[in-house]
């Protein structure tokens, strides 16, 4: 890993040898962050974030190839996508965040909870069930309610 570039503590970037101060390799640390990104985004997101990253710091693909094992045809994509700043096409469909079903009836169950104004959790349940359809448990119904940010009791 000759020649590699990091950024030293001011962030300004710095060719090395791979070890910092602590004689630690920097490319050793990918498998441990990639670990940690795997949990919150998942495997292929967080593969995909990491060889980006190192190829904006100008590491060779080929480094990168060994130690993650993504393709190198997948590594000149990336930086293709880079130089063009395009690279939201490739984290487009990747991004997943789980909408609740209540979220379409959202202006509906409010319009219903300021005309009511229920008290409990359990109205509310009941409320949403005439109006949509839609079961949840009184634990569920807490937390979307509290995510919008809505007040009951008051």
């Amino acid at each position: 890993m000759k020649n590699s570039i990091v950024l030293d503590k001011k962030g300004k970037r710095v060719y090395n040898s791979g070890i910092n101060k602590e004689g630690i390799t920097t490319m050793n640390n990918i498998e441990y962050v990639t670990n940690v990104l795997t949990k919150v985004v998942g495997k292929r997101l967080a593969q995909q974030i990491i060889c980006v990253l190192l190829l904006v710091f100008g590491i060779k693909p080929i480094e990168i190839n060994k130690k993650t094992g993504v393709a190198l045809s997948t590594l000149r994509k990336y930086k293709k996508l880079m130089n063009r700043e395009q690279l939201e096409e490739l984290f487009a469909d990747r991004i997943r965040r789980n909408v609740s079903e209540l979220e379409q009836y959202g202006d509906i169950i409010d319009a219903e909870i300021l005309a009511k104004q229920p008290k409990t959790l359990r109205e509310i349940q009941n409320i949403i069930k005439e109006r949509t359809g839609i079961t949840r448990s009184l634990s569920r119904i807490g937390v979307w309610l509290k995510k919008r940010g809505t007040k009951i009791g008051q």
